[in-house]
């Protein structure tokens, strides 16, 4: 027998309404978060953040040093193609920004170069040039943020060569080229080992300026008492390196005289001397086994 006395069941959607409006169940039912809630609920949020933030921070540093490390080899690839082209000679390494070589123009804080810093056709328009799709980024390392003085922009360019490879041009004529007595890569041929031979690395912002990377002094290259240039060390403490056998190392510094802050114009000062400290001594001499050999 029908009932008209019976009320039918709540549909759905009156209950979400009821949730909503607290006017459903009973008087002791309440609908919202107190403050404390709430504020437990923030804190909880506050606490995971602070576990996320340095685990993404970690992971931003380790893709752009895959990133780098990328751009590094296919300059690399770049440069073995050039020298396949050229039947086995090597784009010149010029120093001093003379034109021509491998990549013109000159990094610079502040100076007559300062217009290189932003210039792109001083990449794309190289003797590597053609051989990299005319890609600038190529030559920028993603983790340097360095700019010239009252530059708006970052500098164009993080990448230098070994001054061991390619010809350096008439102010290092042969056959001394750069150091007498040590090996000069003039043609891939000359690589007698080229997993153990770095072609391509990123360098230090103050120490870069013209693409010749050379680590040692005056003195010659068993020299170790200083960095004529520095490599960076953009990726927790370690920097990027392209060999001549087409692979790519993310290096580790060992000790922390290396790992110097940015510091405009500080180029040859104390800061690039290297203590005679076994663990300092270990970063020098890695490089400098890594650039050249005595010619026996």
């Amino acid at each position: 027998m029908f009932r008209s006395d019976v009320k039918p069941a709540q549909t759905a959607v009156e209950r979400t309404r009821c949730g909503i409006a607290g006017s459903c169940g009973s008087a002791g039912e309440r609908a919202a978060f107190t403050l404390i809630e709430l504020l437990v609920v923030l804190a909880i949020i506050a606490v995971l953040a602070s576990m996320l933030l340095p685990v993404l921070a970690k992971a931003k540093v380790r893709a752009q040093g895959v990133a780098c490390l990328n751009n590094n080899r296919q300059l690399l690839a770049a440069w073995l193609l050039y020298a396949q082209d050229s039947e086995g000679r090597l784009a010149l390494n010029c120093p001093d920004g003379i034109k021509g070589g491998w990549v013109d123009g000159k990094m610079c804080w502040v100076g007559p170069t300062l217009a290189d810093n932003l210039n792109t056709a001083n990449l794309t328009g190289s003797l590597l040039g053609p051989y990299t799709g005319k890609q600038a980024k190529l030559y920028h390392c993603p983790s340097d943020r360095s700019r010239g003085f009252g530059q708006g922009t970052e500098r164009v360019r993080s990448v230098s060569m070994n001054a061991f490879v390619g010809n350096p041009g008439p102010t290092h004529p042969p056959p001394d080229y750069v150091y007498a007595g040590w090996q000069q890569f003039i043609r891939l041929s000359d690589f007698k080992n080229p997993t153990e031979i770095f072609v391509f690395l990123d360098e230090h912002p103050d120490s870069i300026n013209d693409g010749f990377f050379i680590y040692c002094t005056a003195k010659k290259p068993p020299e170790t008492a200083g960095w004529s240039d520095l490599p960076a060390s953009y990726h927790a403490r370690a920097g990027t390196f392209a060999f001549a056998d087409g692979h790519g190392e993310l290096h580790k510094w060992k000790g922390t005289g290396i790992l110097r802050p940015n510091v405009m114009n500080a180029v040859d000062k104390p800061e690039m001397r290297v203590s005679s400290s076994p663990v300092e001594q270990q970063d020098i001499i890695w490089v400098r086994d890594r650039s050249t050999y005595k010619i026996r």
